[in-house]
C-alpha cells in the first residue's frame, strides 16, 4: 500500500516578511495565498480573490505580491527538516510538499513525528494527511486508513476532477462522493465518456499515487531496517553495509559521486537521530561509502533505533582519471588493479576494445624493416 503526506506550513509567508501595523495579505494569481491573524479577523479567507480581498480590507491593510526569492531559504530550511524522515519529496509551493512514507515500515507513527518535529523548530503550525493517494493526502486532515469510508461523506466538490463534470454531477444530484461512487460504470461512461474511468476510480478512494523526488536535488539514497534493535558495532556494521551496497550500486549506475553523506537513524518513538558529514575527497563506490559510514559510526546510536537511511545529496557526473600501476608493489595487487580496471573497459566499451601488446599485429612493411635492419645493421 502506498502511503503519501501532504504537508503545510500555515502562515509561512507572512511569517517571513518584515513586521507591520496594518494587516497583511499575500497575494498570488489573483487569490489570496496567506493572511496574519489581524488580515483573517477581518474576514479575509485563504483562497479567495484577491478582489474580494481588497473589498474586505477597503484600503486598510499591506498586500504583498508572491515573489520566490525572499522565501527560497525558509522554504529549503524547512525542506531540509521534512527530508530526515524521508528521501522523496516533492515540493508543491514554497509551504507544501508531497513526501512519500511508502518504504518506512512505521508510516503511521512517523507522519505525527514530522508534523511535530516540523511545528517545533520552525515555530509555525504543520497540518496535513497520510492517505493511499496524492487528492485524499491533500484533502483530509490526520491519518487515512480506510479511504473509501473518509470518501463516501466528502462533498462531491472536492473530487478531483474537472470543474465542468463536478458540475454536471451536482446538477444530476450527487452531492456527496459516496454517491458518486455507487453509479454503475456504464452509466458514468455514457456521461463523461473517457474521463469516466478517473471520476469512478477517485469516488471510490483511489487516484495518483506517485510522488517525484525533487528533495534533496541530486541525491541518491537507500535504507535498512533491522529485525531488533541493534544492540552492538557488528549489528549495527551489517546494516550500514548493506545500505552502503545499495548506494554504491546505484552510484555506479549514475556515473557519479559526491562528498556530503547523511545518515539517519529511525527510533521507535518516531524520532529521527541525523548525522551528517561533508569529506575532503568525493565518494563514487561501495567502499568510499562504507569508509565514510565508518568514520561516522564510531559507537552506537543515543537511543535503541529499528532502522537506518543513507543520503547523498548533491551527487554530480564522477571525474575519472587515467591512473598507472606504478604506485603498487605487489604483483598481486597490480594484477588485480589491472584486471578490475579491464573489465570496466569492456563493459563499457566491449570486448574488442582491449587489445593486449603480445596480441598487436605489426603492419608487414615495419615487420620487413625491423628484420632489414636487425640483419644488415642499417637504418631504414
Amino acid at each position: 500500500m502506498r502511503y503519501l503526506a501532504f504537508i503545510q506550513l500555515d502562515h509561512f509567508y507572512v511569517k517571513e516578511l518584515p513586521g507591520s501595523n496594518l494587516p497583511t495579505v499575500v497575494t498570488h494569481d489573483d487569490c489570496v495565498l496567506d493572511a496574519d491573524l489581524a488580515a483573517l479577523k477581518r474576514g479575509i479567507r485563504i483562497g479567495s480573490g484577491e478582489s474580494e480581498a481588497r473589498a474586505i480590507m477597503r484600503g486598510d491593510g499591506r498586500f504583498v505580491a508572491w515573489d520566490p526569492e525572499p522565501f527560497a531559504k525558509a522554504s529549503h530550511e524547512w525542506l531540509t527538516i521534512a527530508s530526515e524522515f524521508s528521501d522523496v519529496i516533492e515540493p508543491v509551493q514554497q509551504h507544501a510538499a508531497y513526501v512519500d512514507l511508502s518504504l518506512h515500515p512505521r508510516p503511521g507513527k512517523i507522519f505525527p513525528s514530522i508534523l511535530k518535529t516540523l511545528s517545533s523548530r520552525l515555530q509555525l503550525e504543520v497540518t496535513g494527511g497520510l492517505g493511499p493517494n496524492r487528492w485524499l493526502a491533500k484533502e483530509v486532515t490526520g491519518i487515512i486508513t480506510d479511504a473509501r469510508t473518509v470518501t463516501a461523506n466528502l462533498d462531491t466538490r472536492r473530487l478531483p476532477a474537472d470543474s465542468e463534470d463536478i458540475a454536471r454531477l451536482i446538477q444530476l444530484g450527487y452531492r456527496r462522493i459516496g454517491e458518486v461512487a455507487e453509479i454503475p460504470f456504464a452509466t458514468l461512461r455514457r456521461q463523461f465518456g473517457e474521463r469516466a474511468l478517473g471520476i469512478a476510480r477517485a469516488a471510490r478512494g483511489g487516484g495518483d499515487s506517485e510522488v517525484q523526488a525533487k528533495f534533496p536535488e541530486s541525491s541518491v539514497a537507500s535504507r535498512f531496517t533491522f529485525d531488533g534493535p541493534p544492540d552492538t558495532l557488528e549489528v549495527l556494521d551489517r546494516g550500514l553495509y548493506t545500505a552502503a551496497d545499495l548506494l554504491g550500486k546505484e552510484l555506479s549506475d549514475r556515473d557519479a559521486g559526491g562528498k556530503q553523506v547523511e545518515l539517519f537513524f529511525e527510533r521507535e518513538d518516531g524520532s529521527v537521530e541525523t548525522r551528517r558529514r561533508t569529506f575532503s575527497q568525493p565518494i563514487a563506490d561501495r567502499e568510499g561509502v562504507c569508509r565514510a559510514l565508518k568514520l561516522m559510526t564510531s559507537s552506537l546510536p543515543d537511543e535503541q533505533v529499528y532502522g537506518l537511511r543513507v543520503r547523498m545529496p548533491g551527487i554530480v557526473k564522477a571525474t575519472r582519471v587515467q591512473l598507472d600501476l606504478s604506485g603498487i608493489k605487489s604483483k598481486s595487487e597490480r594484477e588485480s588493479s589491472l584486471r578490475g580496471a579491464l573489465d570496466r573497459v569492456c563493459a563499457l566499451f566491449g570486448t574488442q576494445a582491449v587489445v593486449k601488446g603480445n596480441e598487436v599485429q605489426e603492419p608487414r612493411w615495419k615487420t620487413v624493416r625491423r628484420v632489414w635492419g636487425s640483419t644488415n645493421g642499417w637504418t631504414w
